[in-house]
């Protein structure tokens, strides 16, 4: 509460956005504030949109005249291509997106993935390693360093997620996955046991805070906790089936984990590659064309829209 700004923040994208669509409310056909910034006239505005229109003016020839200079500034700070996508989409047509529905599909086999190994963690050593008192050992360290992991990684997954970018931070987050499932499927190894708890105990914090940030960066939090809150709302529902998942083990397959680790290892790895293999499409694409090429032009602002707006938080509320 002491450090944060008391307004919500804002981007020069949105303040243009938000200026075009006021300019046009008061009576500008167009409405456009480009055209404004381009040649500004404090007598064609209202007072209260005079400060805005300057205000982003000025960031404008501000960033001109950095990129102009022959020494780029140390500070600049580059956002990733793919960041505000979504932005400015309703929750609906968001919902309706590809990068709703493969993040959401890869989530919901993740996490079916990682609670059927929580909860079979024992039973499935007991089988792969032969040894009722190997699991033991290895349940009791799997207990003790899973939420030690999570305070351990944390900081290390804050550096990764600020300094990389979204199709290496999914790289990174459906190279993992695959890693855990094939160690899952090997017989007779206690490292590869060791290996698999130490991989899953890091993991399990990356994929939660990637998921949410994936979300945070391309919807945008306007639209945040509706389409985050869908995401894990059907991950949810797909875990009722690892009941029948441990049903299959123990009862079908006689103990048996592989052939589960194995087909949930398969739709993980294609559900993942998918999704990388578009958000670096969508990369590619948007660097082309150029049209979320965000700089430091587009970095945060803090309190640059206080006067047009009552507080709201995230994105413009209309």
């Amino acid at each position: 509460m002491l450090l944060m700004p008391s307004r919500s923040y804002s981007t020069v994208r949105e303040l243009f956005q938000h200026a075009e669509e006021t300019l046009a409310e008061d009576g500008y056909a167009d409405g456009d504030a480009s055209a404004h910034i381009q040649g500004f006239n404090p007598e064609d505005v209202s007072p209260r949109y005079q400060r805005l229109i300057s205000k982003i003016r000025s960031l404008v020839d501000d960033q001109n005249d950095k990129s102009n200079s022959d020494e780029p500034s140390s500070s600049a700070i580059k956002t990733d291509p793919t960041w505000g996508t979504m932005h400015t989409h309703s929750s609906f047509q968001q919902i309706r997106s590809p990068w709703f529905i493969l993040i959401s599909l890869f989530t919901v086999i993740q996490m079916l993935r990682m609670n059927y190994f929580i909860s079979t963690i024992r039973p499935q050593y007991e089988y792969l390693l032969s040894s009722p008192e190997q699991a033991r050992k290895l349940n009791h360290l799997f207990d003790f360093f899973l939420p030690l992991g999570g305070l351990i990684s944390i900081p290390f997954i804050g550096i990764i997620l600020d300094q990389t970018a979204l199709s290496s931070i999914l790289t990174l987050l459906v190279t993992g996955a695959t890693l855990i499932g094939v160690l899952g499927c090997i017989s007779h190894s206690l490292f590869a046991a060791y290996a698999n708890i130490a991989l899953f105990v890091l993991y399990r914090p990356y994929f939660y805070t990637t998921i949410s940030d994936y979300a945070a960066k391309i919807f945008g939090f306007q639209t945040f906790g509706r389409v985050y809150g869908l995401v894990i709302f059907l991950a949810g529902l797909g875990n009722f089936f690892q009941s029948y998942l441990d049903i299959l083990t123990m009862k079908s397959l006689g103990g048996n984990p592989v052939p589960v680790n194995v087909g949930l290892t398969i739709a993980g790895a294609v559900a993942g590659v998918v999704l990388v293999w578009f958000v670096w499409w969508r990369t590619r694409k948007s660097l082309g064309t150029g049209v979320c090429d965000i700089s430091e032009t587009e970095r945060l602002l803090a309190g640059t829209a206080d006067e047009t707006r009552d507080g709201s938080y995230g994105t413009l509320r209309r």
